[in-house]
């Protein structure tokens, strides 16, 4: 089952509050990493989320005046379990570093918006769903039979944040109608994933939102998340993905402007009984 904490979440938010005492302080990173002897670069990579270690996290404290025990015990320990390891590392082998991040990011999340454009969002996928997609050719090559199903596996794994967790993360997905329409795997695959989206979209914590063929929007072509947290030090932030590259936008400039699109999106969208009552007329209509 995945944990609803995250190291990686630990560790953005150590590395935001970091980089804003280094500021209170006047100091650049280059007056910091020579005043503790360090590679110039150390502490761009520490306030960019790269990790930091409770040493380190000391040192810099103490650079920056800030000696109180009470103030420097919460930061370190933060540090300590920043460095801890997620679910998710045990697909190391198999998961891209730039989707681990969104993984650990995404365990730590209250909320995530989800516009995946042409196909159901992962979180939402049934392994065979799941399957048929992951089996498609790529300029890469096909997965190897025992990758491909790992990767489902992890798939599979992060749906527990949504299902079996005290504190469940919380999904809107907004979804084209095509979608529903698209035959991905064959009849009998799309239906048990419009009987799975149909099932979920009754779970409190799950909203689905179709955007009915009618309607034409902005975001057609750009397919975008948003993962919100919990607190004030990371409020949220927007992942933008593609074939070989993906952008973490946390900006507050561009994480409003993706926000702004989403709530664009939701309210061109059907409502959430609406959205149900399509996706089962879409499961009566999907037959041989």
């Amino acid at each position: 089952m995945a944990e609803r904490s995250s190291p990686v979440l630990m560790r953005w938010a150590l590395g935001e509050w970091l980089r804003e005492m280094r500021d209170a302080a006047g100091l650049t990173g280059t007056e910091v990493a020579r005043r503790l002897g360090w590679a110039a670069s150390k502490v761009s990579r520490i306030e960019n989320h790269e990790g930091v270690s409770p040493g380190d996290v000391r040192e810099l404290l103490d650079v920056y005046g800030i000696t109180n025990p009470q103030d420097v015990r919460p930061l370190v320990e933060m540090a300590r379990q920043a460095q801890q390891r997620g679910w998710w590392q045990g697909y190391g082998d198999i998961l891209p570093p730039w989707f681990s991040t969104f993984v650990g990011l995404e365990a730590g999340a209250s909320e995530e918006r989800d516009y995946r454009g042409a196909l159901v969002t992962g979180l939402l996928q049934t392994p065979a769903y799941a399957r048929a997609l992951m089996s498609a050719e790529l300029p890469g090559g096909r997965a190897a039979a025992g990758e491909l199903e790992r990767l489902i596996g992890l798939r599979l794994e992060r749906q527990q944040l949504l299902y079996h967790s005290p504190d469940p993360l919380r999904l809107w997905a907004v979804m084209d109608e095509s979608v529903l329409r698209r035959r991905v795997g064959g009849i009998p695959v799309m239906r048990e994933q419009l009987k799975h989206l149909a099932d979920a979209s009754e779970v409190p914590n799950i909203t689905i939102s179709v955007l009915p063929d009618t309607v034409t929007h902005a975001a057609m072509d750009f397919p975008f998340c948003l993962l919100l947290f919990p607190g004030e030090r990371i409020g949220g932030l927007a992942y933008v993905e593609s074939f070989r590259k993906t952008l973490y936008l946390e900006d507050g400039e561009d994480v409003n402007y993706y926000s702004a699109a989403f709530d664009a999106l939701a309210r061109a969208a059907l409502d959430r009984d609406e959205s149900r009552t399509l996706v089962l007329a879409h499961l009566m209509a999907c037959r041989e």
